[in-house]
């Protein structure tokens, strides 16, 4: 989930301060199985570029509407499908610069394989974007770091990995306060929420890097607090249930 920070860091220095948002929704059975679906949609973004784009000449643009419109070739559902205890798995462009990603997954090991694929999805958005411009720094990130972990079978946490590199290291020459800076106005401009719910009534929640919006017995929406992120360099969010 790391690689999505540094993502979002090259979107908006490309972006020219467009909406875009990322909308997760994760349900839990009781046995932990449950159901996993992303949307992501910079079309407002993205047309607002090409619009702005008179001469042609705008190739970030063209970049990032070719890996929207052709999201499903780089063979992510088969990624998916390959991972066992994930099923029912749904990838397919919704417009020009939005896509779905939904899954069922039979518990936690599968739900954390899960999210290395969607490393791989956003590195491919990464890597588009970026071309010879972007560093993206994320060669740090452990193999056997896992962001789902569950303690007395009733404590839920999720969490992103901490990274002691800047999301932005020396990502087309920006550095230090300049980066500081666009970190803190991405919760201007993005629009990154998370919908958790149980099978289970929820006894309590404690979440950094995060704030929560909604909470119900057994469901809480967060929203990314980048301003926190930037000091924490990581988030958490862990769930006691009854």
């Amino acid at each position: 989930m790391k690689k999505i920070l540094f993502v979002l860091a090259a979107v908006a220095s490309v972006m020219a301060f467009q909406s875009c948002s990322i909308h997760q929704k994760i349900h839990f059975n009781k046995n932990y199985s449950g159901t996993f679906k992303m949307t992501v949609n910079m079309s407002e973004a993205l047309a607002f570029m090409s619009m702005m784009d008179t001469t042609g000449s705008m190739e970030d643009t063209d970049m990032m509407m070719e890996i929207f419109k052709g999201i499903d070739s780089v063979d992510l559902k088969g990624k998916y499908e390959s991972i066992e205890g994930i099923s029912d798995v749904f990838i397919e462009p919704i417009d020009e610069g939005a896509f779905v990603v939904e899954y069922k997954f039979d518990g936690l090991d599968a739900l954390n394989a899960s999210q290395d694929k969607m490393d791989e999805l956003f590195n491919e958005m990464g890597s588009g974007m970026g071309g010879d411009g972007f560093s993206f720094n994320t060669d740090d990130t452990s193999p056997d770091f896992k962001p789902f972990i569950l303690e007395n079978k009733k404590t839920l946490t999720h969490r992103s990995e901490k990274s002691d590199q800047s999301p932005f290291g020396d990502m087309g020459g920006m550095e230090g306060m300049e980066g500081e800076e666009m970190l803190s106005g991405l919760g201007e401009m993005f629009n990154f929420r998370t919908d958790y719910s149980f099978a289970r009534k929820i006894k309590d929640v404690q979440a950094e890097g995060l704030v929560i919006e909604k909470r119900e017995k057994n469901a809480v929406t967060v929203k990314m607090d980048f301003e926190k992120m930037k000091d924490l360099g990581a988030y958490n969010i862990t769930f006691k249930l009854r």
